[in-house]
């Protein structure tokens, strides 16, 4: 007699030790397939997610938030402009708004303030400079009728304006070297500059213990003493060392009178070098 086929899910008419073997194989079966139909699971959700949070609950924009209850359901990534509920896309400070010009919404100043800057009775993006607590397009636009006190961050105040801070005179910045002192001589020059000759210049070698243009202005009548670091005493002058030179033009700060003059004794000692050794060579030949 032919055997009828088992009904799929029913284990009841096999033997108890079948039924027992199938239920655990189904099991293990199961707990392997779990995995798998987790991820699915997720890949489907993931997959019909709203895009935006509204706060308490999520949809698709943010033109879906409201579900006819205003603006009392338009947060999260959104906010509530003109009727509307529009994506949020700049902080302007304690709240929020697509662009820093609908920061303000009648309010001003008082309204303009994370992401944006006001400046001439507007609200715009900030993203130039760092004043200090604030950001304005430029340093000039920093003070905002505030004077010095407002002149902080990438900034600095030199003679009732607010300029660009470009180096450093030590404890303070300024546009350049020579407006380091502001009337306090060599004691406001230090940093990225050195005073020389009475004034305050860019320091762009170093002599060992101080700073100088190059290293010809090193010695400033001390001699040999005061020609270290990159510089070296030779002939009676302080000149560029060889390593230094050498550095140098491998970072191209050298001008191309010099990478040019370094180059020719580069090539001089390598030939120099290549003649001594045919020389000795060809003299082992012969003596051989």
């Amino acid at each position: 007699e032919e055997a009828q086929p088992v009904p799929q899910g029913s284990l009841g008419i096999l033997p108890s030790r079948t039924r027992e073997r199938a239920g655990a194989m189904r099991c293990r079966m199961g707990l392997r397939s779990a995995p798998l139909v987790l991820l699915l699971t997720l890949l489907g959700s993931h997959a019909v997610d709203p895009k935006v949070s509204c706060g308490a609950h999520s949809a698709p924009t943010c033109a879906d938030c409201p579900q006819g209850h205003g603006s009392g359901w338009c947060n999260g990534n959104c906010t509530w402009l003109q009727g509307n509920c529009v994506f949020a896309a700049v902080s302007c400070g304690s709240h929020s708004a697509p662009s820093c010009a609908d920061c303000p919404q009648d309010r001003g100043e008082e309204w303009c303030h994370g992401n944006c800057s006001w400046l001439e009775g507007a609200c715009v993006e900030a993203k130039e400079v760092s004043c200090g607590l604030h950001s304005a397009p430029s340093c000039a636009d920093c003070p905002q009728g505030h004077g010095k006190e407002w002149c902080n961050g990438n900034c600095t105040w030199l003679d009732g304006t607010c300029m660009e801070a470009k180096v450093s005179c030590g404890k303070h910045l300024a546009p350049s070297c020579d407006k380091c002192p502001q009337g306090h001589g060599s004691e406001w020059c230090h940093g990225s500059c050195t005073w020389l000759g009475g004034r305050c210049v860019s320091a762009k070698v170093s002599c060992g213990a101080h700073s100088a243009p190059s290293c010809g202005e090193c010695p400033q009548d001390h001699g040999i003493l005061w020609c270290n670091g990159n510089c070296t005493w030779s002939s009676g002058r302080c000149v560029q060392s060889f390593r230094s030179s050498l550095e140098s033009m491998s970072t191209g700060k050298t001008s191309p009178w010099q990478s040019s003059w370094i180059r020719t004794w580069v090539c001089l000692i390598l030939d120099w070098k290549r003649f001594v050794t045919k020389t000795f060579a060809l003299s082992a030949l012969v003596l051989l």
